[in-house]
């Protein structure tokens, strides 16, 4: 089964063929792959990771594996689960083998067109070792278990594919891999035939005319089972003797690989394919080797297989190398094995080492540098310590007991000891537990001399000089310090930030982060200190690393937004380059300053430390650097590191994956989507494709216009937005894979949320024409009403003149009827009495008459005069003077009078010619008692509840209502002036005459 294997970077010169150790994960079906028997593996243009298996094709983006499965009710699914091989043509479609169709793979809706595999003239049993190739622009070729073909691209027909052979072979090609190299040439044996045959596109053949440069290899007598050649065009090819496997070089050597009986049909090497160095590597069975061009040896690594919960019990159906160097390898029954494969940059010193590297415990406590380059190793949780010489790759003492209290061991470990002039033990200058280092201010804690020439025994928070025994407190841990210019010690503190302590004057200033000032220091932890120059200062801390600018006092921060690999610092060297070294809490960064650009390494480039430890970092006068972790010793030797270059730094892919809204999930994104506004809570899925470490991948990104700064993210790969208004958003995301470069274009997703109808062009434009309708109308009624109400105002106006005019009238009226006639009567008796003076007639009679006509127009006036007064407005008042009036005329005409009305009267406005219609109404009445009815005695009783009620009644003859004078007009009056009033009245004949006047109030 032939596929590419491997991909490797590797920049250390190796010096001989040791086997590499390389770390193997498995995934399962208990990781979401969909079955465990795993017949090929392939990338896509995009980075994808496609797996095909007994039950179902995955698609792996380093988080998930997607499942793709028959449904017996969709015709665009694919037509089995059995799928045995996947490749991809030059337009860059997928197509997917299974065990009864060829198919094509529709991105857009994920979909599968299908093209039934045609009857072959032979059966083999085995189907899943059929294997497929993308021939050219128009073919796919087929080794099938039912004979070989070539399938047409643009017609969708199968053509039998001829084998043009020598009469006397009969070869069958069936499960052996095809080969293509860079030219576009196929190739293949023909075991168990000899030698090899290529394909001829214009006969769709194959045929023994091979290309000029295979017909070179002498392999026309070999039983041929698999070839490859490299872009060095080193040419390798597998063969079978017997039960032997070998592995034949264009130098004539055969490489012996294995024994294995064979029974059935030919077994054979199923993969082959080379790393970027030119190195081959060869998968068969439960073995794995490299073959090497340059020395002509092969390498088995079979044993870096054999270290996962499967043991070696397992097949190797197809290997693959991914675009970052990792090495997938599909398994019968077993899943799917998975390691980085690049050679290791580093020596290592750790407890699992073989030989000369071997330990005696992990996890690294101090590193201590004598001057012969030795290193004195200590660990946690142990007095014990060892000796080794990192230049020549030893170890000189596994263990002995370090004391810091012995002074003759610690003169004969450390012969500058004997510097030291004080009466004084060295040790009483250090605490019980400090860890001892005498490395120039770079480590923590120690004996250091300062550039005058002094010592200074440097403790847990305090500096001590031991000529005088003048100390400084720092009042924080001392991490780690730096000796600067004018008797400045740059001071690293576990809590208490960066301090500036001038021990000339004592001073001391500490510099902490401030949440408002990004021009601050990022932490108040320093782990190490390195200066830049003499420009600033470089600072490791727990919260990225920091630069210090000595002339305008602020910070820089670079940090995992940055491509450091972590931002908790432990400790930091700098090698010859200028380049610093940052073992953090997940890996080993290197910082260009240059450049500005970050390396990342971890386990799967060969370090043995996943975190690093404070006080673990030393570097050696070769260049070399010692970092300490939790697991051993990492040696950087940048000198024998290539670093890599411009085109070999690579950045991930970067996918977005779907789009998912609450009933909708969207594949294919190259186009704007367009969402309904109820589908504004939304989820984006996206994945960095380098698979060395997924959830170490970091992520920059923004949904604009709602973010205008990018958002940072570790091994996150979906971010929700919930409750977006309607309009037009563009997603953009980069990230950085295993290697720490960024994304230098982002990828993008546009999409747009709808308004809701009403919210729509026309709806608007409706509902403006609405809108404007309603206005229109509320103007009109608006004016309509203001209009009315002028002529309300104009209608009450002329009301009220009229009003005006009909009370002048009537005041004319009565005081022409009133007054006009009482004044005619008493000229017209004046006249008499004038003449009856001139005779000398008696006209006493007459003056009488004129008094009584005077006090009556007097009484008139003072009606009418009442009448008009707007004081007199209300209930009380004419209830008061009807009461007054009454008892008044009827008591001068010596008629008894009663008069019961209400002692509280509910406050009523009764407008002034109501009032002198219900006055003069009952005026009437009684001047008809008095005139007409010859009664004794009038009782009145006024009541008042929603009307006014008024009832009059005199002991007197009653009313003959059948003899009633003529030209009477009392009656009529008194109708008339209730009826004006609003009112009515009511006459009866009870042992009297009673009148009712009712007026509504």
């Amino acid at each position: 089964m032939q596929k590419k294997i491997l991909f490797l970077a590797c920049f250390f010169v190796c010096g001989g063929l040791a086997a590499q150790r390389y770390p193997f994960v498995r995934f399962s079906t208990e990781n979401g792959l969909s079955n465990n028997v795993v017949y090929s593996i392939f990338q896509d243009h995009k980075g994808y990771l496609w797996i095909a298996t007994h039950d179902g094709l995955n698609r792996y983006d380093g988080y998930e594996f997607k499942k793709f499965l028959h449904n017996p009710f969709n015709k665009k699914s694919l037509a089995g689960n059995m799928t045995i091989d996947i490749t991809e043509d030059e337009q860059g479609r997928l197509w997917v083998l299974t065990n009864t169709d060829l198919h094509r793979y529709n991105e857009k809706d994920e979909s599968f067109e299908r093209y039934v595999l045609p009857v072959g003239p032979v059966n083999h049993s085995n189907q899943s070792a059929s294997k497929m190739i993308n021939a050219n622009n128009r073919f796919l070729l087929l080794n099938l278990f039912n004979g070989l073909f070539a399938f047409d691209k643009t017609t969708g027909r199968f053509n039998p594919v001829a084998v043009l052979a020598t009469p006397n072979e009969k070869p069958d090609l069936f499960a052996l891999p095809f080969f293509k190299d860079n030219e576009g040439n196929i190739l293949v044996g023909e075991a168990p035939a000899t030698g090899v045959v290529a394909f001829d596109s214009a006969t769709v053949s194959f045929t023994k005319k091979l290309p000029a440069f295979y017909q070179r290899a002498k392999w026309e007598n070999e039983t041929v089972t698999s070839v490859y050649k490299n872009k060095k065009h080193d040419l390798v090819y597998g063969i079978q003797q017997g039960n032997k496997f070998l592995l034949a070089t264009q130098t004539g050597k055969k490489h012996f690989l294995l024994n294995r009986s064979i029974s059935g049909p030919t077994v054979f090497i199923e993969s082959m394919s080379e790393d970027e160095q030119g190195d081959i590597w060869i998968g068969y069975g439960n073995r794995l080797f490299e073959y090497v061009p340059g020395t002509d040896s092969v390498i088995d690594l079979s044993r870096n297989l054999y270290n996962t919960s499967i043991g070696d019990n397992f097949i190797i159906k197809h290997a693959r190398i991914d675009n970052f160097s990792n090495l997938w390898i599909g398994l019968y029954e077993a899943g799917l094995l998975k390691a980085s494969i690049r050679k290791s940059l580093f020596l290592n010193y750790a407890i699992n080492q073989p030989g000369t590297f071997k330990l005696p415990y992990s996890s690294i406590y101090g590193l201590i540098k004598n001057p012969d380059e030795t290193v004195i190793v200590r660990y946690f949780g142990t007095p014990m310590a060892s000796v080794i010489d990192p230049i020549h790759k030893k170890i000189l003492t596994p263990e002995f007991k370090f004391n810091p209290a012995d002074t003759t061991t610690i003169k004969k470990l450390f012969p500058q000891f004997s510097q030291v002039r004080s009466a004084e033990p060295f040790y009483k200058y250090f605490d019980a537990s400090t860890r001892l280092t005498f490395n120039n201010g770079q480590r923590q804690y120690g004996l250091y001399k300062d550039r005058q020439q002094n010592f200074w025994a440097v403790n847990f928070n305090e500096f001590k000089r031991i000529s005088d025994g003048r100390s400084f407190n720092t009042g924080d841990h001392i991490n780690c310090f730096y000796e600067g210019d004018n008797a400045t010690f740059w001071i690293g503190s576990d809590g208490g930030g960066l301090m500036q302590l001038n021990y000339g004057t004592g001073s001391l200033r500490s510099y902490l982060p401030r949440e408002s000032d990004h021009q601050s220091i990022s932490s108040k932890f320093v782990n190490a200190i390195i200066a830049d120059s003499n420009t600033g200062l470089w600072l490791a801390t727990r919260y990225g690393l920091n630069h210090f600018d000595f002339k305008t006092g602020l910070f820089k921060m670079f940090s995992e937004e940055n491509g450091l690999c972590s931002n908790t610092i432990y400790t930091m060297e700098k090698d010859a380059d200028g380049k610093l070294w940052l073992g953090t809490s997940n890996g080993l960064s290197c910082y260009d300053p240059h450049t500005n650009e970050f390396t990342n390494y971890s386990k799967d480039n060969g370090l043995i430390n996943s975190e690093y430890n404070r006080n673990g970092t030393i570097a050696l006068s070769n260049g070399w650097i010692l970092m300490g972790g939790t697991e051993g010793i990492d040696v950087v030797m940048p000198d024998s590191i290539k670093y890599r270059s411009e085109n070999e730094k690579r950045s991930p892919p970067l996918l977005i994956s779907f789009l998912k809204s609450p009933d909708s999930l969207y594949y294919s994104l190259n186009e704007t989507v367009r969402l309904k506004h109820s589908q504004n809570n939304i989820t984006i899925s996206f994945a960095a494709l380098d698979f060395t470490q997924p959830y170490n991948n970091k992520y920059l990104w923004k949904l604009e216009p709602v973010e205008s700064k990018w958002i940072y993210g570790l091994g996150k790969h979906e971010v929700n937005y919930a409750g977006l208004p309607p309009g037009h958003y563009t997603f953009k995301i980069k990230a950085a894979g295993a290697d720490g470069i960024w994304n230098e274009k982002e990828t993008s997703l546009s999409f747009t949320i709808t308004a809701p109808w009403w919210r729509s062009a026309w709806a608007l434009v409706a509902l403006v024409a609405i809108g404007i309708g309603i206005l229109t109308g509320i103007l009109r009624l608006y004016y309509y009403r203001k209009f009315k109400r002028q002529l309300e105002k104009q209608r009450v106006l002329l009301e009220k003149q009229q009003a005006v005019e009909k009370e002048r009238t009537r005041i004319a009226t009565d005081i022409h009827d009133d007054l006009g006639s009482g004044l005619s009567r008493i000229r017209y008796l004046g006249e008499i009495v004038k003449l009856k003076s001139t005779q000398q007639q008696n006209f006493l009679p007459d003056i009488e008459k004129i008094a009584v006509f005077s006090d009556e127009m007097v009484d008139k006036m003072n009606e009418i005069v009442w009448a008009l007064n707007e004081k007199n407005d209300s209930l009380e008042s004419i209830i008061s003077y009807i009461r007054s009036f009454a008892v008044e005329y009827l008591t001068n005409n010596n008629i008894d009078c009663k008069v019961v009305s209400p002692d509280q009267v509910p406050v009523r406005i009764v407008k002034g010619e109501t009032r002198r219609n219900i006055f003069l109404s009952v005026k009437e009445c009684l001047h008809n008692i008095v005139k007409h009815a010859g009664a004794t005695e009038a009782n009145i009783q006024i009541s008042v509840m929603d009307k006014l009620v008024i009832r009059i009644h005199d002991n007197g003859k009653g009313i003959d209502w059948e003899n009633r004078r003529p030209f009477s007009n009392g009656i009529q009056n008194i109708s008339k002036r209730m009826k004006e009033a609003g009112g009515a009245v009511e006459f009866r004949n009870e042992n009297g005459t009673s009148v009712v006047l009712a007026i509504p109030l």
